[in-house]
Order: C-alpha cells, then structure tokens, then sequence
C-alpha cells in the first residue's frame, strides 16, 4: 500500500492480526466459517466486521438515546417539570432543562432528538452502501475464483462432470453464495443494536432486562429449530435448479434436431415440468422464510405482554415501563433483520456448498519444471507405445495402440465413428494422458514436456470447433494476438475464407455470434482453419475439417496439406476419402486398436472407402 507521499505505508498491525485469525478459521465468518478457498475469499475483506460493527453501534448508541429522549419530551406536556420516578438517565437530561421555558425545552429536546435521528439514519445509509460494495466484491471474487479453477482443470475433468451442475454453480449458485455474506455482515450491526438496547434497558431496570434477555435467548432457540427444515430445502432447490439447467441446455444446444423432429413440444414439456419441480420445492423455501419476521413479532408481542405482567408484580413505575418498553420496541427490527438473515443464509447453503465443491477441486500441479519442447521437435516423429486409454465411464477408448506419426508428412488417421480417431488427438494435444503406456517425441517423453509449451507448436481445427463472440478477425487471431494484418489475410485465402468474408456486411469486423451463431457450418469450419493456419504450427491437426465444406473448398484444403506452406506436418481425419487422400501415411483404427498402419495407398481400408465411408 502506498502513501500520499509515495513511500510504502507499514500494514496495520491490529488489522493483520484480525485477517489473520479470520484467514486461519479461529474467528468464524459465517456461511464462510469452514476453511477453505471461500473463506479465504471473505477474509480478503476482514476490516467490514469492525467496521460494520462500529457503525451499527453508533447508529443503534444515537437512535436508543433519541427513543429515550421522547419520554421527557411527553413528560414536559404532563406538567412544568419532569415526572417524579422517570429513569434516572432519561430524568437527567429533562431536568438539566428544567430551567427554561416550555418552549425551549421543546426546541432543546426536539432537536436533539430530530439531531439523533438523522445522523442515526446516515450512518445506517453508510453501512448499507458499504455492506453492499462488499458483497458484490466478494461475489466478483468467488465467480473469478470459479473461472479461474475451471479453466485450470484438465480436459477429463470436464469428461466426469454434469455439465448441468457446472453452469448452474457459476450462474446461480455463486450469486447465492454472495448474497449469504450479505446477511451475515447485516447481522453484525443489528447484534450490535441489541447489545447497546440491552445496556440501555439494564440502565432503566435490571430485572427486567434478565426477563428480556431469557425470552430473546427462547426465541433465538425457537427459530433456530427451523433451520434444518431450510437446508433440506435449500438442497432440494439446488438440485432441482440442475435438472432445469440440463433442461436449458438441451434446448439451445439441441435447437436443430428438435426442429427438424418436430419435438418442440416434447421438450416444452419436459421444461415444464423441470421449472414446475423448481417452483414448488422454491415455493416451499419461501414459505419458510416468509414466517421468519411474522413468526418473530409475534414471539416478541408475547415478549411485550409478559414483561407488562412482571412489571406490575414487581410495581415499577409508569414512567419507568413506558420508558423500557419504548426502547425495547426498538430491538424489533433487529431482531427481525437477524431472524431473516439467519434463514436466508441456512436457506442458500446448498448453493454455499456447491460453490465450495468447485473451489475445492485440485487443479493439476503444471509442471513448473517441465522439460523444454526438445530441439528439432518439428522433425522428431510422434509415437505411440502401448497406449490404453479409458474414459470416466469406463469406456476403452484406446487399447495397446502403438504406432508413429512421421514428421514432414501428412497422416490420415481412418476408421469409423468411435474408433478412437479423436482420443488420439486429444492425447497428442496433451488434453488426455494415457491410462497405460506412453507417449514419446522423438526420445523424450511426451508426459514430461512443458505442455503449455508444446501446445504452441500445435494448431487444431475441425467440426468441433470453438467460436468466440467477436468479430471475424478477433476469431482468426484467437490463438496468436499478435499476429499482423498481413497473416490474417494469408491464412484466411489459404483457408478458402476470404471470399465469404470480403461478402459479409463488415468484412472481418463482422460479429460472429455466440458459436459463430451468424455463420454456416461451412463458414465456421473455414474461420477455424484459418485460426489454426496463423500460428504456422509445427503439427495442423484437422479432425473433420471438411465434413461442412463444399467440393471447391475441399480442393483448396487438399491443396494446401500438398503445398504444406503454413505447417510442417500434419494429422487428418475425415470420412471423406478426397480429403485424405493428400496424405502419405495411414493408421487405422477399429474399436481401439491399430489394425493397418504404414503407406496410405497400401492400407486395404484405404482402397476400400467410399468418398463417405
């Protein structure tokens, strides 16, 4: 932290202290009070306890001395001086005016009152701005941390989880986890109100301040029982929100099967019936929370009558009665705000914990120390020794499977749809590392390069593709921003794009769309060859880079694997038997395994595929 004049500040040592203690999880911080990343995140901002707690003091001290000062001020209307037997804090200050007239008594009590009140009401508007920022700073971290841990996951990992429950922990969950801190900072100052009301009645009358303070105690018990109740729901409304997600996302990345089928209303339906699931378990959760504040008045109305009754057994004084119920009333509001809170903070604890599910998941330990991508990598050959690879669902999607890819050539890897084609790609790329067996490049294994670092020698492109909501450039320069306007051109003419693009209404400033919603198929496949052609990759990967292109453009893409000008060597997968036939070698694969590798017009698979196989 730098000072106004430019030289470091020394950190305040009660305040390191304070994050300290709530960093190490001695000091609970509410729906945070587990140690972990969330908790961390909340101790970021440590000083809004004290400070909200300050505040709340401040603000209950001035509006518990306005309240008192009404009973002088009815008192002075009662006769020319203050009522014998009012509570000496409150008679104090009505007979330090006794000296005056009627009227400036009145202005004097009166505007000291209206004095409190409004400085009471500006410091509660301090603490709602401030408990605000910090909410919505600590929601900008959690969704930052989220981001941050997915996109250090592996590839697998997004293969083993529900999609569904992902998009909903980062959409929903993530805004409910802030919102808890939100009640649990609004706590602090309404317990802190408590505290000086209870100090001010122990004042007037210490008896039944201890009456006051048992049956707060029994009310804070009562309501707590419910809080089982609200984190059953709270679960249930998390799970239902993930079958309404995976409902959503069945929609819109569905939209054109169910089009073309005809199944609108099949998948109207079954929304239907996820969002009724998601209303009725919602419902119930509101309901809960919804009695919390009439449940609690009315606990406290009985509060009132009970201390009326032992106030005239014990024969205080109307003075002293009115002047402590008066007060008291004031303790309402916040023992409503903590009831409420309390349920709202037990009622979002499913969606607490989802975020701190996906906080908690190991992230890889990346090789710091990773061996540099070896010399010449570009003319070392790829191979394969006795690679199994299995998938989450147990799936074996690649068994023994041991071949090379030669460097300087272009290999069509061939067979049917599952053969294990893509999961060889993923493992090139380093996305998947193997169950069994290794990969080398040239003599160094693949598994101990930097992977980050061989990643740059590589470049994907194909069916699957990943458009980014931008414009046309913004997408061809995705995986090099540096590149110049010189290179997009050139890739996107030898990717066959220019010509569409120069078509489009803004040329390469064009908006794509989410997914390159505003482009076809065909278009998409073109935008992502040339994306991976700027690079100029040692390895162009193309898994089913022609499946939406037309026969012309599928000559230029042949051409170019001939020509070779933007890569070294590269690996092709198709069904179309004109695209692969630009390569020099083949491996074939059925069901996992190698079956025929070596020339390409020598393997029989080859000779046999039609121009769709």
């Amino acid at each position: 932290m730098t000072g106004c004049n430019g030289q470091a500040e020394e950190p305040d040592p009660q305040a390191v202290t304070l994050r300290q203690l709530i960093a190490s999880g001695l000091l609970p911080l509410g729906p945070f009070a587990v140690r972990g990343p969330l908790h961390r995140i909340a101790a970021r901002y440590a000083w809004a306890l004290p400070a909200t707690a300050v505040v709340g003091f401040l603000a209950s001290l001035f509006e518990t001395i306005g309240v008192g000062l009404l009973i002088p001020l009815v008192g002075l209307f009662l006769g020319d001086n203050a009522p014998i037997g009012m509570p000496a804090p409150l008679g104090s200050v009505a007979d330090a005016a006794t000296s005056m007239g009627p009227h400036a008594r009145f202005l004097l009590l009166g505007g000291t009152i209206l004095l409190l009140f409004l400085l009471k009401s500006a410091l509660q508007i301090a603490n709602a701005f401030m408990i605000e920022a910090v909410t919505g700073r600590v929601g900008h971290d959690i969704r930052n941390a989220l981001a941050e841990r997915l996109l250090g996951q592996e590839y697998a990992f997004f293969l083993r989880q529900d999609e569904a429950r992902l998009v909903d922990t980062i959409a929903r969950a993530s805004w409910s986890a802030a919102d808890s801190m939100r009640w649990f900072l609004q706590q602090l100052p309404a317990g802190v109100g408590i505290v000086v009301i209870v100090g001010f009645l122990a004042w007037i009358d210490w008896r039944l301040t201890a009456m006051a303070i048992a049956g707060g105690g029994l009310i804070f018990l009562l309501l707590r029982a419910r809080a089982p109740q609200l984190r059953a729901a709270s679960r249930l409304v998390r799970e239902r929100n993930q079958q309404l997600g995976a409902r959503m996302l069945t929609i819109i990345r569905g939209i054109r099967p169910i089009t073309v089928f005809g199944q609108q209303r099949r998948e109207a339906t079954l929304f239907d019936e996820a969002s009724e699931t998601v209303r009725a378990v919602t419902l119930e959760t509101g309901k809960l929370k919804a009695t919390t504040g009439p449940v609690t008045e009315l606990l406290i109305v009985v509060l009132f009558i009970a201390l009326l009754a032992a106030s005239f057994e014990l024969g205080l004084a109307i003075a002293t009665v009115t002047a402590f119920l008066v007060i008291l009333t004031r303790a309402q509001p916040h023992a409503r705000t903590i009831a409420e809170a309390h349920a709202g903070i037990a009622a979002v604890r499913g969606s607490v914990q989802e975020v701190a599910w996906l906080l908690e998941q190991d992230t890889p330990a990346h090789k710091e120390d990773g061996l540099p991508v070896p010399a010449g990598a570009a003319g070392k050959a790829i191979r394969f020794e006795g690679v199994t690879y299995a998938y989450p669902n147990a799936s074996v999607a690649l068994h023994d499977a041991g071949f090379a890819i030669k460097p300087g050539l272009a290999t069509a890897l061939i067979g049917r749809s599952g053969a294990g084609k893509s999961t060889v790609v993923a493992i090139v790329c380093g996305l998947l590392q193997p169950s069994s067996g290794r990969v080398m490049l040239g003599d160094t294994p693949l598994a101990d390069v930097d992977a980050q670092a061989w990643r740059t020698r590589l470049a994907v492109a194909g069916q699957d593709l990943f458009l980014t909501a931008g414009t046309v450039r913004e997408n061809i320069v995705y995986g090099t921003p540096d590149a110049t306007e010189e290179d997009v051109l050139a890739a996107a003419d030898a990717a066959g794009a220019s010509e569409f693009i120069a078509r489009l209404p803004e040329g390469y400033d064009t908006q794509v769309g989410p997914n390159g919603l505003n482009l076809s198929e065909g278009q998409k496949q073109r935008l992502g060859l040339a994306r991976a052609l700027i690079r100029q990759p040692d390895w162009l990967i193309l898994d089913e880079a022609t499946s939406a292109v037309d026969a012309m453009t599928e000559r230029e893409i042949v051409d170019l694997l001939t020509e070779r000008r933007f890569f070294r060597s590269a690996i092709v997968i198709s069904h179309r038997r004109s695209t692969l036939a630009a390569c020099e070698d083949g491996i074939v694969l059925a069901h996992g395994r190698v079956v025929e590798a070596g020339p390409l017009r020598d393997l029989a698979y080859f000779a046999t595929m039609g121009d769709e196989a």
